[in-house]
């Protein structure tokens, strides 16, 4: 899943590499690209992200769309709704 998942989210962000992107995903693949691209998670613990329905995630990337490894990812904020946001930086 998490390999589908990084291909595809790097095939998209190269094809509209300078534009903002939003993408609407299932909690699965927002758990796996969440867990993928912070640096304390890993793909071991992708359980432990958050993710209720219709949560939002901001994830910025910062990267050339070519090169693209996952420190290019910064999570800004995970399972946000507008009754309580929680912002992360990165941390769960």
């Amino acid at each position: 899943l998490a390999g589908r998942v990084l291909s595809t989210v790097r095939r998209i962000m190269a094809e509209r590499e300078g534009t903002v992107v939003l993408l609407v995903c299932h909690s699965w693949v927002n758990k796996a690209l969440i867990a993928s691209v912070m640096p304390d998670m890993g793909l071991s613990r992708m359980q432990e992200v958050p993710q209720r329905n219709c949560a939002v995630n901001v994830i910025d990337f910062c990267g050339e769309a070519s090169g693209m490894a996952t420190s290019d990812f910064k999570v800004l904020g995970i399972d946000l709704m507008a009754s309580d946001a929680r912002l992360c930086e990165g941390r769960l």
